[in-house]
């Protein structure tokens, strides 16, 4: 707040107060904002269109990626029904706010959980973060049929970002 006033030096000495009203229509979070409403992408085969807009990223839930802080993240898990190469694919990351300074795009990662839910200890899969930035990206993953993967996604350098994503 910033004010300036017109008085005399005893009128300047008191208490203030300041009230201040929600007019509501604040920022939709977005329904994977936090691990327990992550979306299943299981059975997805084209790449659909996701994004990062209007999420935060609370510190008690916050993963950590590589020489990266995280602002506002989404979740998807995903359970691959073979073992084997899985690519993790996004690809157009665009917006008005996708673009902060030099710091194009999103980053993400991919876990497993202890106990195969967002109450467990994550572990960060060996190669499957990428926390440079990027507007378009992927990494190449054996997965195990029926384990359940949580997957990270946050805008680099608190970028807000439309993007497409793809297992395959």
């Amino acid at each position: 707040i910033d004010a300036y006033e017109f008085a005399t030096t005893n009128q300047l000495n008191g208490n203030f107060t300041i009230q201040v009203n929600d007019a509501g229509g604040g920022p939709v979070r977005p329904t994977n904002d936090a691990c327990s409403g992550a979306i299943d992408i299981s059975t997805q085969c084209a790449p659909f269109p996701s994004n990062n807009i209007g999420a935060t990223s609370p510190c008690s839930n916050d993963l950590l990626l590589t020489g990266a802080s995280t602002e506002n993240s989404v979740w998807y898990t995903y359970t691959p029904t073979v073992t084997g190469s899985h690519t993790i694919k996004y690809q157009y990351a665009t917006g008005y706010h996708c673009f902060i300074g030099n710091d194009p795009g999103i980053q993400f990662g991919i876990y497993t959980s202890s106990n195969n839910s967002c109450t467990g200890t994550f572990s960060p899969l060996a190669g499957g973060e990428v926390s440079t930035g990027t507007t378009t990206g992927s990494v190449t993953l054996n997965l195990t049929a029926g384990q359940k993967y949580y997957i990270f996604i946050d805008g680099f350098a608190g970028n807000e970002c439309k993007f497409e994503f793809q297992i395959y």
